[in-house]
């Protein structure tokens, strides 16, 4: 009797200690294109952060019941350090986190997002298990001297693989702590599925002129009242909408307060499903404003993760309002002026200057020649370069082979 061999699917793990629910898309692009290349693969998030609307679509949502994740998200949130009090419980609930996650699992790869995750992930594979696979998915790291950044910097040397957003900020990682030599770069783009799949969603505009798009955190911290300042001061008919999380209950009650004060109209959408998200700004932006990394140098950071940010972030929102054709005005740091600004996709502008927001507001509204130009060249550089399947591909290959 004679039978063909079938080859056992590698299985992923991703574990992700934040709030995946409107951050990170490419985490969770990645794992589609993972299970469509034949892997099997489960996310693992914090229940009270999982993801409901994305299960059914390749991969599964595998939820873990505890708290240490909020501690982190609020401290991190408020621009707070830690109590040494709360760094010790933080290691704690990390031991009991990785225990949950081996008992009754097997996986040959794991892949740690953030420096919480990256730790689980180095644990389980390198250390309680030994012999699996473990990739340190670097989207975007605090860099301080805390009791958990120095444990992660002790583990991510023992990585198999890293992975960045961005060249130029991978390069400095390097020089800050020792990296695996096997490096990918995948940006942090939509898939050309996903594009594919954006449906036309449309809310009724109040005035007749041009749509402002803004999504993102609402806060000081993103720029927002900078923004404010420069619609203030727009003599055109436009409307700005802004869709995205407050920062707090307090600056959300002094925003209301401040719009309600301006001769152009604001409208808030409630924080958006992705799909839904895509479509309404498909539908509805003329031009989209992404002032990220914001440069305000009292954030309670090190320097090192200022320049890392300042100087080398590229969002996830830039990319999407690329795929989807946008005209943008983005924050003047070195990779978004190159990737943006000398690609002809926007305007690069320091964001702290409301004058200069306000200008290159008004020269796109009043541009349509331009805009068209810009959103055909986004498209392009979307199909041809900046999808996640092209970006990728290498790391996929890589996990196929070992």
């Amino acid at each position: 009797m004679t039978g063909r061999c079938v080859k056992k699917a590698k299985r992923v793990c991703i574990i992700c200690s934040v709030n995946i629910k409107y951050t990170y898309p490419a985490v969770k692009g990645l794992a589609s294109i993972l299970r469509r290349n034949g892997f099997w693969v489960d996310i693992v998030v914090p229940e009270t952060f999982s993801d409901k609307a994305l299960e059914g679509r390749g991969y599964n949502m595998v939820t873990v019941r505890h708290n240490f994740v909020r501690r982190i998200e609020r401290t991190w949130m408020n621009r707070t350090p830690y109590s040494f009090k709360e760094k010790i419980d933080t290691v704690e609930l990390l031991f009991r986190f990785v225990e949950r996650l081996v008992r009754g699992k097997k996986y040959d790869i794991y892949v740690g997002i953030q420096e919480i995750g990256i730790i689980a992930a180095g644990l389980i594979s390198k250390k309680l298990l030994g012999d699996k696979v473990f990739v340190a998915y670097l989207p975007e790291i605090r860099s301080d001297e805390s009791l958990v950044q120095r444990v992660f910097r002790k583990i991510i040397r023992e990585a198999d693989a890293v992975i960045d957003v961005d060249e130029s900020r991978l390069e400095l990682r390097g020089k800050e702590y020792l990296l695996p030599r096997r490096r990918f770069i995948i940006y942090n783009c939509p898939s050309l599925r996903e594009i594919e799949e954006v449906e036309r969603s449309y809310v009724h505009r109040v005035v007749d002129g041009k749509v402002l798009w803004y999504h993102g955190c609402v806060s000081p911290a993103h720029g927002i009242d900078v923004l404010l300042d420069a619609y203030e001061r727009v003599e055109m008919e436009t409307e700005l909408h802004i869709t995205g999380p407050f920062l707090s209950e307090l600056y959300k009650k002094e925003f209301m307060e401040r719009i309600k004060k301006l001769h152009n109209m604001v409208y808030l959408h409630k924080p958006l499903e992705r799909r839904i998200l895509l479509g309404r700004a498909k539908t509805m932006a003329d031009v989209a404003i992404a002032f990220y990394p914001w440069r305000v140098g009292s954030i309670d950071i090190d320097p090192m993760h200022l320049e890392m940010n300042h100087k080398f972030a590229n969002p996830a929102k830039v990319f999407d309002y690329m795929a989807l054709g946008i005209p943008m005005i983005v924050s003047d740091n070195p990779t978004l002026v190159k990737l943006i600004e000398s690609n002809g996709c926007g305007i690069c502008v320091p964001p702290e200057d409301a004058s200069c927001v306000k200008d290159a507001i008004e020269h796109l509204v009043r541009n349509a020649k331009l805009r068209t130009e810009m959103s055909k060249k986004s498209k392009e550089l979307f199909r041809n370069m900046y999808n996640l399947e092209k970006v990728s591909e290498p790391f996929v290959k890589w996990l196929k082979d070992i």
